[in-house]
C-alpha cells in the first residue's frame, strides 16, 4: 500500500455561531514547511455588538506531533477586526502533524470560530429546457448500485475503525 504525504495543511476560519458578531469573520489557518510553520488569517471579526475588534485574538490549536499530543497558543492582533499572526512549531523535518483542533477565541475570551470549510452558496442555475430527466431507477443499474453500497458499506467501517482508535489514543493522554 503506498501512502502519499501531506506537504501541508490549511482549513478556513467557520464562524462558531451565526449573529453580529461573527457574520463578517472570515480567514484561514495553514500549516506548512518542513518546521511546520503556522499561520493565521483573520478578516471582519467583530464584538456582540457587530462593531470591529480591536484587541489580541487567540488561536489555539490541539495537536498530535508524532504521536504525541501539543497545544499551540498563538496570539492575533486584531486592528478593526483584521489581523494575521505566524509561529514556526519547530519540528524536524518529516515529522507528522495532526491537526485535532482549532479555535478562535476573542479577546473576551469567548469562541469566534474553529477550523473546517466553507462551502460557497452556487448562484441559482436557470434552466434552459423544461424538460428533465430522473436519474435511473436501482432496476436500471443494479449493478453501480451494489457497487456503490459497497463502497460505502467499506467506508462506515473504516470511519468507525478509525473514530475507536482516536478514542483510545484520546483516553492514553
Amino acid at each position: 500500500m503506498a501512502a502519499s504525504l501531506a506537504h501541508g495543511f490549511q482549513a478556513d476560519l467557520v464562524p462558531i455561531r451565526i449573529g453580529p458578531a461573527t457574520e463578517d469573520l472570515e480567514g484561514w489557518v495553514a500549516i506548512t514547511g518542513e518546521d511546520g510553520h503556522i499561520r493565521v488569517l483573520v478578516e471582519g471579526g467583530n464584538d456582540e455588538k457587530g462593531e470591529p475588534i480591536d484587541g489580541i485574538a487567540t488561536l489555539q490549536l490541539r495537536l498530535r506531533v508524532d504521536g504525541r499530543g501539543r497545544r499551540v497558543s498563538l496570539p492575533v492582533v486584531l486592528d478593526t477586526g483584521d489581523g494575521e499572526a505566524e509561529t514556526s512549531l519547530n519540528v524536524v523535518p518529516g515529522a507528522r502533524i495532526g491537526v485535532r483542533s482549532i479555535r478562535l477565541r476573542a479577546p473576551s475570551g469567548r469562541t469566534l470560530a474553529t477550523g473546517g470549510a466553507l462551502v460557497e452558496r452556487q448562484a441559482a442555475v436557470v434552466a434552459t429546457t423544461t424538460t428533465t430527466s430522473l436519474p435511473p431507477t436501482p432496476e436500471n443499474c443494479p449493478a453501480a448500485l451494489t457497487a456503490c453500497q459497497a463502497d460505502l458499506s467499506t467506508a462506515q467501517q473504516d470511519l468507525a475503525e478509525c473514530n475507536e482508535e482516536l478514542d483510545l489514543c484520546e483516553e492514553l493522554e
